[in-house]
């Protein structure tokens, strides 16, 4: 657990620093839309759109483990 943390700390400083190296405009297109916005934001979003996704893919997971080991369990020896 001390390993997770320790990681997801660092990862979360090398991101906060990305993004204070990156304040200039960028332009984004997605199908039919332009937008030009700061490099700031446009990370910052993307940041956040992937801890939601982590998140949601990474429920059913647990859910489905715990219902494996509750119905799999291991008759009690006498």
């Amino acid at each position: 657990m001390r390993f997770r943390l320790t990681v997801i700390l660092l990862l979360v400083v090398l991101f906060i620093v990305l993004i204070a190296q990156n304040t200039g405009d960028a332009s984004v297109t997605f199908l039919f839309w332009t937008a030009t916005a700061s490099r700031i934001v446009l990370l910052a979003i993307t940041f956040l759109v992937g801890i939601v996704v982590g998140f949601l893919l990474g429920r059913p997971w647990r859910r489905k483990k715990k219902e494996f080991a509750r119905v799999h369990r291991e008759p009690e020896a006498e």
